[in-house]
């Protein structure tokens, strides 16, 4: 277990086969105490035996930034374990209609709510984007945050589709960026110190990204594929299917903002800035 301070403690919960990153389970508080996104049931020894060596502390609640596995599948054990109220925001509701595991919302999270445990004061800040229910919990009087999948603590989150939402996620990094959050407590990887300035960054690197694309479609209309060569042709070739979700989360967004349009060519889908056939 690791000490952001004596009562912000976290542990890497291990994920399995589900993704070779732990999630950081943060614990709030020296008791009773907060955990917030406690990881997937193949971490849930570990969450147990942590629990245990705290000497079982009461659990006042359990935060989930978001519902994706790696961060909530044992929430309903621990909850059964702990007897506290699992709670986050109730857009990732839908979320959970697709995926393999259930979640029981005690009491839902509105955007805005300040959670006062202790001396802590966080502020529930809506960052959608990497899901559409993502919560940030910004402290308010230190001005730190736990800022679930944000970020990492190497860069920017991944995004996928259908579920993620490019557009929100920039603007989401932006909003907290302009809050002065500073240092981000991410649920992978350490801590990241200069928190205004590393925000600023992944989104401008996703912009671009999406100028690159606008500069390809000036001179021909391309499909998915094409674009993602072109755009990621130092990547090897076993590789390009894994970034294809940034391209279509991408495009997904330009369209959106009437940036570009798809047009259809003997069944083949393509994106263009022109009215061009190709």
């Amino acid at each position: 277990m690791k000490k952001f301070r004596n009562d912000i403690r976290y542990a890497e919960i291990p994920n399995g086969e589900i993704m070779d990153d732990p999630t950081n389970m943060f614990i709030i508080g020296t008791g009773p105490i907060i955990l917030v996104d406690p990881g997937s049931t193949f971490g849930l020894d570990t969450v147990t035996q942590i629990l245990d060596n705290l000497g079982n502390p009461t659990v006042a609640s359990i935060l989930l930034t978001h519902v994706h596995v790696d961060h909530a599948e044992s929430t309903n054990e621990i909850r059964r374990i702990t007897g506290a109220p699992v709670r986050f925001h109730q857009l990732e509701l839908p979320e959970l209609g697709k995926s393999a595991h259930n979640i029981t919302l005690d009491e839902p999270i509105a955007s805005g709510e300040i959670i006062e445990h202790g001396e802590f004061r966080f502020e529930a800040m809506l960052t959608p984007g990497h899901s559409a229910g993502h919560l940030a919990f910004i402290e308010q009087n230190q001005g730190f945050g736990l800022v679930g999948d944000l970020v990492t603590g190497w860069g920017s989150s991944a995004v996928f589709p259908p579920w993620g939402n490019l557009a929100d996620y920039i603007a989401s990094m932006e909003a907290v960026a302009d809050r002065g959050v500073n240092p981000l407590l991410p649920s992978h990887g350490e801590p990241v110190t200069n928190g205004p300035d590393a925000l600023r960054h992944f989104a401008r690197r996703r912009l671009e990204r999406e100028a690159q694309i606008l500069e390809l479609l000036k001179t021909e209309s391309l499909t998915v594929e094409q674009i993602r060569d072109r755009v990621y042709s130092n990547l090897p070739q076993d590789l390009l299917d894994d970034v294809s979700g940034n391209v279509i989360l991408h495009l997904e967004k330009l369209e959106g903002e009437s940036r570009l349009k798809r047009i259809e060519v003997d069944g083949t889908t393509y994106f263009t800035i022109e009215d061009r056939t190709r």
